[in-house]
């Protein structure tokens, strides 16, 4: 098998395309509390919040969090809740969700203002990163 790079079809010759990373916004998780207590005591959630470096990935359907950052971020598996389909990209391979959590999200804008929204986030091993929606970056007012 070999490996092409990708390229640009540009003023009728093809080149090689300089690829660059995603945009990323500085985030703040944590549990939403008012999504947790319907199924967990509120007593037994603790107040956990981290900061993370999340893509902000405008074709997303669904907010989607690495696992291992999540565990390293000391949120718990005791903190998802069951999801029963796994999601499909693209390309057609499946991300299995582990479970999902009712957030908060919080940043500060470039002029200093901060936001917030409180979505589900999936959480998943077989990504790599913390992806935001189009919703949600609207929400945060990153959009």
């Amino acid at each position: 098998m070999t490996r092409l790079d990708h390229h640009i079809f540009s003023m009728g010759e093809w080149k090689q395309a300089c690829l660059r990373d995603h945009c990323r916004v500085s985030i703040t998780p944590s549990l939403n509390k008012s999504g947790q207590a319907k199924y967990h005591s509120s007593s037994h959630t603790p107040d956990i919040t981290a900061n993370v470096s999340a893509v902000a990935d405008t074709g997303a359907q669904s907010n989607l969090w690495f696992l291992s950052d999540f565990l390293v971020c000391e949120f718990l598996r005791d903190n998802l809740h069951p999801i029963s389909p796994s999601l499909t990209v693209v390309n057609s391979s499946t991300i299995t969700i582990e479970g999902a959590f009712f957030a908060k999200l919080a940043t500060t804008s470039c002029r200093g203002k901060m936001a917030s929204c409180r979505p589900m986030v999936d959480v998943s091993s077989s990504v790599q990163n913390m992806y935001l929606t189009y919703e949600s970056l609207l929400s945060l007012n990153l959009l």
